[in-house]
C-alpha cells in the first residue's frame, strides 16, 4: 500500500517518530495506557492548548448568540479566529507541529462553525435548509477523513487514533482556509 508522507510532523513530548517508506517496521503503543499518555503529551503543546481553548469558548459563544449578546458574540469568534491563527503560526514557525494537531485544529473548526450555526438557526437568524446543507458536508468530510485514514492502515483501524504510527497527517489546502474565513 502507498504510505502518506508524515516526515513533516514532529511527535511533540515523545522520542517516537512518524513511520517513513524507507522502514515499515513501525513502533507501536503497547497499551492503551500508552497511547492514551502519547495523546496527552502531543495536547501539552502550545499550539495545541490553544487550539482546546477555542473548542472550550463554542458554548461560551453559543450562549451569547442565543442570547442576543451578539456584540460580545461578534468579539468572541474575533477571538477564535486569532486563536486560530496563533496556532497555525506557532506550530509552523516553532516547529511545535504534531500529528495530533493537525486533526484537532479542523476538528475545532468544524465543532465551532456548526455549533455557531446551529445557535444561529435556533436564534431564527439562519434558515434550516442551509444548516442541513452545512452539516451534513461537515459529517460528510469527518467520516471520509476517518474512513481514508482507516483505509491506509492495518485492517484493524487501531492507528486511526495513534498519533505516532497514523499515516496521514491533515493539511489544509488554500481555498480550504479561504472557505474556513468566509
Amino acid at each position: 500500500k502507498k504510505r502518506l508522507n508524515t516526515s513533516s510532523c514532529r511527535c511533540f513530548g515523545t522520542s517516537r517518530s512518524p513511520p517513513s517508506d524507507d522502514n515499515e517496521e513501525t513502533t507501536t503503543p503497547t497499551s492503551k495506557q500508552e497511547l492514551l499518555e502519547i495523546w496527552l503529551q502531543q495536547l501539552k503543546s502550545p499550539p495545541n492548548l490553544i487550539t482546546l481553548s477555542r473548542i472550550l469558548s463554542t458554548p461560551v459563544l453559543s450562549y451569547f448568540i442565543i442570547s442576543s449578546h451578539y456584540d460580545w458574540a461578534l468579539y468572541g469568534c474575533a477571538a477564535a479566529g486569532l486563536t486560530d491563527f496563533l496556532d497555525g503560526f506557532l506550530a509552523k514557525r516553532y516547529n511545535m507541529n504534531t500529528v495530533l494537531g493537525t486533526y484537532l485544529d479542523p476538528l475545532a473548526d468544524k465543532i465551532l462553525i456548526n455549533v455557531l450555526s446551529i445557535s444561529l438557526w435556533y436564534s431564527d437568524i439562519l434558515p434550516t435548509p442551509l444548516i442541513v446543507l452545512w452539516f451534513g458536508r461537515d459529517v460528510a468530510l469527518m467520516g471520509a477523513t476517518y474512513l481514508l485514514v482507516k483505509s491506509e492502515t492495518k485492517s484493524d483501524g487501531r492507528f486511526v487514533v495513534d498519533p505516532v504510527n497514523t499515516p496521514l497527517k491533515v493539511e489544509p489546502t488554500n481555498i480550504i482556509k479561504i472557505n474556513t474565513v468566509f
